[in-house]
């Protein structure tokens, strides 16, 4: 039984090598079950490949600007399209995952703002009770060369403020990071909707609240 490492290595999948244990680890479970999942930004398609190849049973949709010539079985369903257009968003789980994702990764832009208008829509939307969102490569906002990202400015804490870094994708996950706290922020003290947001260099995993 091949390995997501060996799959991802055959493939030419772009995936750092240190996310794959977190990826094994959230697909243990229900690698070999009937799934759906949606990739946003596949770039040359090898993820696309991989995950095809790593789920054998998993029905798969991915998004991107640019959709490459894939040679991919009928589980698969390539969308053009941009990571921001909710009404798109809306018609490829209609017609992949009506009942909702199991899994939405997202690789595409990586910019703060358009992360966040993808991740509420489907969140909140298509994904079911219980599921998985990745968003993968948040530190871009600690780059000054990416679109929305900015050098690490240190700033000295004070006894009303400890300042953090608040800029681009990096400013997004911190944002997710205060809605496990909903209880304490939000005038009606409601529940989050979070189960669990899992932190690992470059990837963030959020498990949405089972019913």
């Amino acid at each position: 039984m091949a390995s997501l490492q060996d799959i991802v290595a055959r493939t030419g999948a772009f995936k750092p090598i240190y996310y794959l244990p977190m990826y094994e680890r959230l697909f243990a479970p229900i690698r070999f079950q009937p799934f759906s999942m949606l990739e946003l930004g596949i770039w040359n398609g090898g993820s696309v490949k991989a995950w095809e190849d790593y789920l054998p049973q998993a029905r798969i949709a991915a998004l991107d600007l640019n959709v490459p010539e894939l040679d991919v079985g009928p589980r698969v369903h390539l969308y053009a399209g941009d990571q921001t257009d909710t009404a798109l968003l809306s018609r490829i789980a209609a017609e992949v995952a009506p009942e909702g994702f199991d899994v939405i990764i997202d690789d595409a832009s990586h910019v703060g703002a358009m992360a966040k208008t993808s991740f509420w829509h489907l969140f909140d939307m298509h994904l079911k009770a219980g599921a998985y969102y990745c968003i993968e490569d948040w530190g871009t906002g600690y780059m000054p060369s990416w679109p929305d990202g900015r050098e690490f400015v240190p700033e000295p804490d004070t006894p009303s403020r400890m300042p953090s870094h608040d800029v681009g994708l990096v400013g997004f996950v911190k944002q997710l990071v205060d809605e496990i706290h909903a209880d304490l922020i939000t005038p009606e003290g409601r529940v989050s909707k979070f189960a669990s947001v899992s932190l690992y260099a470059g990837l963030c995993i959020i498990q949405k609240l089972p019913v």
